[in-house]
């Protein structure tokens, strides 16, 4: 039901936007006007976030021979373990992180953490400004969670994959490639839009790694 409870909540808040408009522009809509309106708002809300967990190639596995020579070699332990990976673009994806998780923290909030920057999204956690799990704790969430698709997005480098057969990722898979990464990609970030949660390792080591379920 969690799961849902978000599309309700935005649907809530779109008839009230909906019916002041309406108010205000003096367009005299009804009550059942407005509310098939909200529910075709509700609906392709949800379409597209399930388009968006969903969009792979029809065969993914062909997109491993677009990875570029250096992505192969570090993502090879697993694509041999059988975990697919498919370039997207990133801007959508990060876009979509900070829908879920960014917005829960109110500019305030951000304003009254003493020290706090906005340079990394992990420092939503890092400043409790979100109640993570972290370490052991973290990397057991994340084993544990049922995964099917995920995104996968780094701070600064550009190159963003949706990851099929998720199911066989684990938390020691992504420590071990953590240790290839360059400065440029070691902040990831692993997102599963549909459930709303996030597994977060920053670049700095003695910091998570993080993992935050939206309620």
């Amino acid at each position: 039901m969690k799961r849902y409870s978000k599309y309700l909540v935005s649907g809530v808040v779109f008839f009230a936007i909906l019916s002041l408009v309406s108010y205000f522009l003096k367009l005299n809509w009804n009550i059942q006007i407005l509310l098939f309106v909200t529910i075709v708002y509700i609906v392709f809300s949800f379409i597209s976030d399930v388009f968006i967990a969903k969009k792979f190639a029809k065969n993914p596995a062909a997109d491993v021979e677009n990875l570029s020579e250096e992505e192969s070699e570090k993502l090879k332990n697993l694509i041999d373990k059988g975990v697919l990976f498919l370039h997207v673009p990133k801007k959508p994806i990060a876009e979509q992180w900070d829908k879920e998780f960014d917005a829960l923290v109110s500019e305030e909030a951000k304003e009254n953490k003493k020290n706090y920057s906005d340079q990394f999204k992990w420092h939503l956690f890092s400043f409790d400004l979100l109640p993570a799990l972290t370490g052991n704790e973290a990397k057991a969430a994340f084993d544990k969670e049922e995964k099917h698709e995920l995104y996968l997005f780094f701070e600064y480098a550009e190159q963003t994959y949706i990851i099929g057969n998720a199911n066989l990722l684990n938390a020691k898979d992504i420590d071990e490639l953590f240790e290839k990464s360059d400065l440029e990609s070691s902040d990831f970030y692993f997102f599963d839009p549909l459930n709303s949660w996030t597994y977060v390792i920053p670049h700095e080591e003695e910091l998570g790694p993080y993992f935050y379920k939206a309620k």
